[in-house]
């Protein structure tokens, strides 16, 4: 969970702040550290009006050039949540899915991960 600021490789961004970071174990950062240095495998951001511009350009590019291989985004106020992830190529994310209530959306980074959209957004 963040917040946690992420040191991108190359110094890209730095730092970056998602509202949730997965990485797997043996990547971890010290329970008591204060960041990470890394690329993690999977980040969540909540997107909000005064944010969402930054996010959906900024942050997104900066996770591409990095090579994050999934980025989710839950929109509270459109009650939908998006999945992206990194194509083969590693140079665009391509949306592998999105769903809004009533239905539910899956990881690919994490075989068996699905999420219903109305569980993040129960109205």
């Amino acid at each position: 969970m963040g917040p946690i600021d992420i040191l991108l490789p190359e110094g890209i961004a730095e730092p970056v702040q998602p509202d949730l970071v997965f990485i797997r174990a043996g990547e971890e950062p010290d329970e008591n550290a204060q960041n990470f240095q890394g690329v993690p495998d999977l980040v969540v951001e909540v997107l909000s009006p005064s944010t969402r511009q930054y996010e959906l350009g900024t942050k997104l590019g900066a996770y591409l050039e990095a090579g994050i291989p999934e980025v989710w985004f839950a929109d509270p106020v459109a009650e939908k949540i998006r999945v992206h992830g990194l194509s083969e190529d590693r140079k665009l994310y391509l949306e592998l899915g999105s769903g809004g209530r009533g239905e539910s959306v899956a990881s690919r980074m994490l075989p068996g991960l699905r999420i219903a959209v109305s569980e993040v957004f129960p109205g």
